[in-house]
């Protein structure tokens, strides 16, 4: 193979090479549930420095929206659909499972997973306890969710 002058164009030629022989890129962290959710509100709290427990509480009030729970399995289609565009051919994504969502989104997860197969796409389901376990309505909706996922997912300290 004769090298391109630009080492920029050899280097992605080389990759492309590497991840075509191992069979397709892997994206190992996404959250598929929460995909095309950030609104205003949302962006203004993040630009602004907000705290952990402050973003995850933000997100404990959107997904009480009925809209949220309705597109949960479309927006994850929709994430799939764009990687698969990019020549990514699996992902594990963090589903959240706690008192406010309860087993929604890992039941979208689930049903995503297995339409995905049919397309020759791989998801992992990582069950998320995005509050932290600190209450027990929340610890008993993960544990659940951690039996119906590929791996258990965790968040860093609430504190």
């Amino acid at each position: 193979m004769q090298r391109h002058s630009n080492p920029r164009y050899w280097a992605l030629n080389e990759l492309e090479n590497l991840y075509e022989i191992k069979g397709g890129l892997i994206d190992c962290h996404q959250h598929l549930d929460r995909r095309d959710t950030l609104d205003e509100e949302g962006y203004a709290l993040v630009k602004s420095g907000a705290t952990l427990k402050e973003k995850q509480d933000y997100i404990d009030r959107f997904k009480k929206k009925p809209e949220y729970k309705a597109s949960l399995y479309n927006r994850a289609m929709a994430g799939i659909l764009d990687m698969t565009r990019q020549g990514i051919v699996g992902c594990r994504s963090y589903f959240d499972a706690d008192n406010t969502i309860k087993l929604e989104a890992v039941y979208a997860a689930l049903e995503a997973k297995q339409d995905a197969a049919k397309q020759g796409f791989y998801l992992q389901i990582a069950a998320s306890p995005v509050k932290g376990m600190y209450y027990d309505e929340d610890r008993v909706q993960f544990e659940l969710g951690c039996e119906l996922a590929d791996v258990v997912g965790v968040i860093p300290s609430r504190g």
